[in-house]
Formats: C-alpha cells, sequence, structure tokens
C-alpha cells in the first residue's frame, strides 16, 4: 500500500460507513484530486498505518455507493472504486 502524499490520501472506512457519512467534505477531496489531475484515496487504513487491519471485510456494495455519492456532489469528477485485498489479507 501508498503512503499518504499530494496524490495519495488514507481514509478510515467509517467515513462512508457510519451513520452519517460527510460526503460533502469527501467530494471536496475528489475534486482536489481531480484538479490536480488525479490521485487515490485508500479506505479502511487508519492514521499512522499502512496496511488495514487484518479481519477488515468491506461490503461489496460500498463501491457502487461510493461512486454515486460522489457523482451527485461533483461536476465532471470521474471515480472508479474497487476492493482490494491488502498482503496482510484485510
Amino acid at each position: 500500500m501508498s503512503r499518504e502524499g499530494q496524490l495519495v490520501d488514507k481514509k478510515s472506512l467509517k467515513a462512508i460507513t457510519k451513520t452519517s457519512p460527510d460526503w460533502k467534505e469527501l467530494a471536496k477531496d475528489c475534486a482536489a484530486f481531480a484538479m490536480a489531475r488525479g490521485g487515490t484515496i485508500l479506505f479502511g487504513i487508519e492514521d499512522r498505518e499502512i496496511l488495514p487491519r487484518e479481519t477488515q471485510v468491506i461490503d461489496p456494495h460500498l463501491p457502487d455507493l461510493l461512486q454515486r455519492e460522489i457523482a451527485q456532489r461533483t461536476v465532471n469528477v470521474a471515480t472508479t472504486a474497487e476492493i482490494v485485498t491488502a498482503k496482510n489479507g484485510g
């Protein structure tokens, strides 16, 4: 997994699975990456961690939800979302 930097951001899975996700703030992050000609947001990796927890499981519908929510809040910001299993199985 990549470390955070100008084109990579890590976010807790809670950012999009909690009761009231802050989609507006996430849309701002996506728009900023779009203006910088791309970037990657890695969900499921906590601050100061490199990999997700080994026991972490992601709902298979979450990528579609993420793309739909960002598309509703942005103009001309293309996103792709996929679930990737880390080296540790998380």
